[in-house]
């Protein structure tokens, strides 16, 4: 999605050197206008854009990616932060999150699939 906002800034620019080349004046002042304003607006963007909002994620972890990602499952019992769950009519191994301490049976989210391994964190 970025790569459309460098090409929307190019086609600002190019614009803006249309806008010169209107006014008659040499098209070094046309290319020195679109050089000028594309740059403004990319600069612009690096500093306030988008890609400053918010941290990344892996597609692993996204909900708009993974549609598992923010489940409920029932965790009976935990062994050294490791335990097995069905989920899906299946049985899935899971692993507590690093950011989870507390290794307590009941209802856990899962946060991010790690190949066949199940993440969660308590609710």
């Amino acid at each position: 999605m970025v790569g459309s906002f460098y090409l929307l800034f190019l086609a600002v620019g190019l614009v803006m050197g249309g806008v010169v080349a209107w006014f008659d004046l040499s098209v070094y002042w046309s290319i020195f206008a679109f050089i000028v304003t594309s740059l403004s607006c990319v600069f612009v963007f690096r500093l306030f854009g988008i890609s400053k909002q918010g941290k990344t994620r892996t597609a692993t972890s996204d909900a708009n990616v993974n549609l598992d990602i923010g489940s409920e499952v029932y965790v009976a019992e935990w062994s050294n932060r490791h335990t097995y769950v069905n989920y899906r009519g299946a049985s899935w191994q899971a692993i507590l999150a690093d950011n989870a301490y507390t290794e307590k049976a009941g209802t856990h989210i899962i946060v991010d699939i790690k190949g066949v391994i199940l993440v969660l964190t308590p609710k």
